[in-house]
Parts: structure tokens; sequence; C-alpha cells
């Protein structure tokens, strides 16, 4: 599922097996690395992010757009072709959907705002947990003549909801 709110809470112990394909490979890094990394670098933003959070937004069509990263539509990412029930899934994430479009066939889902550092109480340390790393955009085919920009985008917690 798209929207699982894997940011929302953390696994104890995460497991991956990725078959290797031609084009690169994905690195795994420790987030308190990247979390002093950051902090070493961009102080100042590393502390708007403490103090504020973010806001996740996401634009999804109501069918599936394989050619996009997380191309899920949101009938797939709610599991569910009813907009009442998709918006109640949404809720219980933390998620508030508005309706788009001339059909309202597509969805502008608003997540946060969120803790963009979290402390790891085990290792007592700070850790870089935001999905900062994969905003995206792209244009999406509502039909032969008519398409929308598509985007992920992510801003600081404490700023207005007022992305097209």
């Amino acid at each position: 599922m798209i929207l699982s709110n894997s940011f929302q809470t953390s696994p104890r112990s995460y497991f991956s097996f990725v078959k290797k394909q031609a084009g690169g490979e994905t690195p795994v890094v420790l987030s308190h690395i990247i979390y002093e990394k950051m902090k070493e670098k961009h102080p100042e933003f590393v502390a708007k992010l403490e103090e504020h959070g973010v806001k996740y937004t996401k634009i999804m069509s109501e069918d599936n757009q394989q050619s996009f990263f997380t191309g899920s539509g949101w009938k797939s990412a709610y599991m569910t072709d009813d907009k009442n029930v998709a918006e109640e899934r949404a809720a219980k994430l933390g998620t508030k959907l508005e309706w788009m479009g001339s059909d309202h066939d597509h969805v502008k889902a608003i997540t946060g705002p969120m803790p963009g550092i979290r402390f790891d109480k085990e290792s007592q340390q700070k850790i870089w947990f935001n999905g900062l790393a994969v905003s995206y955009s792209g244009r999406l085919s509502l039909n032969k003549h008519q398409h929308i920009q598509i985007s992920h985008y992510i801003i600081m917690g404490n700023f207005p909801n007022k992305i097209p």
C-alpha cells in the first residue's frame, strides 16, 4: 500500500531482499549518521525541521501510473473504489484527502505535519526520519488531450497547504 504510513512508526527490525538489476544499487545508511551530517552542514534547516516537522502532499490519479516511483492510484493506495472509505482509511493514517479534477477522480493527499527528526530511545540518538529524499514530479495523462502535473511535495510543517 503506497500510503502505509511508514513515516509514523518504525519497525524494530527491517529485512529486505532486492535482486540486483542493471543501473545501480540502493544504499543502506544509518539514520543517526544522516542526522549528524545534516546538522553539521545545514544546522538552520535541521533546527526548523526539528521544530516544525514536515507535511507531505501527493497528487494521485484514480488508476495506477507505473511510470512513477510510487505510482499507485488512490484506489490501490487505499484498497477501495469508494471515496468515502478512502477518506476514512486516509484519516486513520493522519492524511486528509481533497478530491480534484472535473470528475473528482484525482486526489490531493496531505499528511502532517509529522516529525522529521525522531529520538531513538534504545540508542539515545536523534535520527533522520522523513521522506525528503524521495520528492519527485512529472506529468499525469488524464486522457489524450488533458494532463495535470503530478507531484509529491514536501514542505515544513508550519507552512499552509497552498500547493495547487
